[in-house]
Parts: C-alpha cells; sequence; structure tokens
C-alpha cells in the first residue's frame, strides 16, 4: 500500500519492521491456513524522511508491506487496507488515516494482472527455507534446451539485487552455451 499523508512526526524511521508478540499467528495465516491475518506482521518504509524530494512539500510518503498467503479473494481489499492502517496505526503510536490525501493498494490481482505472477505472489515461489537461494530452481531449463530463466522465482532469490544477479547469471550461462 502506498499512503501519501501529512507528516506523521518523529516515531518511524526511512525502514519499519513490526512483529506481534505472537507472530506465529501471521505466519500461520501465510503457510498453514491462508487467510488474511487480523493483526499482521509488517513492514513499513517512510521513503521521505530521508528523501524529501519523494512526497510533494508539506507530506510524506510511505509503503507498507504485509505478507500475505498466494491466491486469496482480495476483493475486500479497500477494507482490508483500512484495517491494516488502523493496525498500523495503534502498533506504531502514528496518525496516518486522519493526514492522508492519497493511496494506492497494490495486491495480488495487481500482481496477476500486471506481472502474470502466479497466484498474485509478490515473492514467487513459497518462501520457505526449502525453496530459498540454491534451493530455488535453476537458471538453465532442464526440458528445453537454450532456455534460461531469470527473476524472483529462480535461484538467487526474491528482491531487486536477487532479481538482477539472476538476469547477470542467466547472460553468463548463455555466452557460456552458445558460444
Amino acid at each position: 500500500m502506498y499512503v501519501g499523508t501529512r507528516p506523521t512526526g518523529d516515531r518511524l524511521s526511512h525502514h519499519n519492521l513490526y512483529f506481534q508478540p505472537d507472530w506465529t499467528t501471521h505466519f500461520d495465516a501465510v503457510f498453514k491456513k491462508p487467510a488474511w491475518p487480523r493483526e499482521p506482521n509488517f513492514y513499513l518504509a517512510a521513503i521521505s524522511k530521508t528523501d524529501p524530494s519523494s512526497a510533494p512539500s508539506g507530506l510524506e510518503n510511505l509503503f507498507v508491506l504485509v505478507p500475505v498467503a498466494a491466491g486469496l479473494d482480495d476483493h475486500d481489499r479497500d477494507a482490508y487496507g483500512e484495517h491494516v492502517l488502523e493496525h498500523v496505526e495503534r502498533v506504531t503510536g502514528t496518525a496516518i488515516v486522519s493526514g492522508r490525501r492519497v493511496q494506492r493498494i497494490f495486491s495480488q490481482r495487481d500482481f496477476e494482472n500486471d506481472y502474470h505472477a502466479y497466484r498474485g505472489t509478490a515473492l514467487g515461489l513459497s518462501h520457505t527455507l526449502a525453496q530459498s537461494a540454491l534451493f530455488r530452481p535453476p537458471l538453465r531449463s532442464r526440458k528445453v534446451n537454450n532456455l534460461y530463466y531469470a527473476g524472483q522465482y529462480t535461484h538467487p532469490g526474491i528482491g531487486v539485487p536477487m532479481v538482477l544477479i539472476a538476469a547477470e547469471n542467466a547472460a553468463r550461462a548463455m555466452e557460456e552455451d552458445l558460444s
């Protein structure tokens, strides 16, 4: 969720990571019994704290990320977004909703529609140890000659740096195999 709001004060840093005291309840809702977490763990980036140019003068630019299970029906994403912002306010002690000027929710349907991401997941494969780092699928197809993979679904994994490394590795493998 992207939120443009009036200044939030000094409680937030650029990077903010919040885990509930019973953080396993949230992760059970992601991995064991897929559901929308009621008291979610979340990451909040207050980007304009360190880069004022990322928001109009007198406003702040916030990014809120709540990990959820892939494939959930997000028809109530606006209502859940409100719930999340109210939760963020309670946890951080920071007023956001009353100062909100603009908001954009980028949910599973957006990942699925815009990026053709399987079941709307931003993380690709299940984010477990068995599908992390070296355990992710290789960059060379096992079934089709001269087919190479790069991106979040393959080794080394998720995140912009990892995806760029995957692209470099795929390019290097193509050079090796095709020269």
